[in-house]
């Protein structure tokens, strides 16, 4: 016991110049690390976070369809039409199934506005003219040409167009026409029709020249011979042209106007 009293440890003491360290600076100096250490973390996480997100739209973009891709390899077939399996009338076969004649008054013809119109181009004759058409004239059983060329007599040809139905003596026929006239001037084609017509008459006092819009002469008036008739001559080159509508109302001027509308549409072939 005396021995360990007589050297005791040495006791450590700061030197003159140490400073014992501070806890206040050392918890400072510990938060600034972790700090430090949480934002390069982040911006790690940031880097990556954005380098996916780039990625994610590289691929999404890579897979967007293209018109290419939705197009069809081959065009799409068309649906085929239903072909018309209706008797077709011509004036060479009409008698066959207009019999009989006690009975053909009682069939049933569609008579609708014309919907479309067909060319009729003629060169012998010098003409093209738009011609109205409904493909639905006729009817369930039978159907119609656009226009029937019929021989009047041996050499005169009349284009027959419009509805079908039935006329005098339960006849199936077609009304309205197109009759092809010897060429004349303009004065000779009115004391022609002025002759033809007669004095004094209804017909005589209708006619009256006119200019259509296709620069044309022509003269119209009224036929009432079997009917009342609208009527435009037209006065060509290689021949004159007589178009006659039966009338679809009682409107005079209407009447005219549809006569017109297709007179307008002739156009002459040297």
């Amino acid at each position: 016991m005396d021995l360990l009293n007589q050297n005791p440890q040495p006791t450590l003491s700061p030197t003159p110049n140490q400073t014992p360290p501070n806890k206040t600076t050392t918890f400072l100096f510990g938060g600034l690390v972790l700090l430090l250490l949480s934002f390069i973390i982040y911006q790690q996480y940031q880097i990556k976070s954005l380098s996916s997100r780039q990625s994610s739209v590289s691929t999404t973009t890579d897979t967007t369809p293209t018109i290419a891709s939705v197009l069809p390899t081959t065009a799409p077939l068309l649906p085929t039409p239903t072909p018309d399996t209706r008797i077709l009338l011509t004036p060479d076969n009409i008698q066959q199934y207009n019999q009989p004649y006690d009975q053909a008054c009682d069939v049933q013809f569609n008579y609708d506005p014309p919907t479309t119109t067909v060319t009729y181009v003629d060169s012998d004759k010098g003409l093209s003219i738009e011609i109205p058409n409904n493909p639905n004239w006729g009817n369930d059983q039978y159907r119609i040409n656009a226009y029937d060329e019929n021989l009047a007599t041996q050499k005169d040809v009349i284009v027959q167009f419009g509805p079908i139905g039935p006329f005098e003596g339960c006849t199936w026929t077609r009304l309205d026409t197109i009759l092809f006239e010897p060429a004349k001037t303009i004065k000779q084609t009115e004391v022609s029709l002025r002759s033809d017509l007669g004095p004094n008459t209804t017909s005589s006092s209708s006619l009256r020249q006119i200019t259509l819009t296709n620069g044309l002469t022509a003269f119209e008036y009224i036929d009432e011979g079997i009917g009342r008739i609208y009527t435009i001559e037209v006065v060509g080159k290689k021949y004159n042209y007589r178009i006659s509508l039966w009338p679809k109302t009682d409107d005079t001027s209407k009447e005219f106007a549809l006569v017109e509308s297709i007179a307008n549409t002739i156009k002459l072939i040297d």
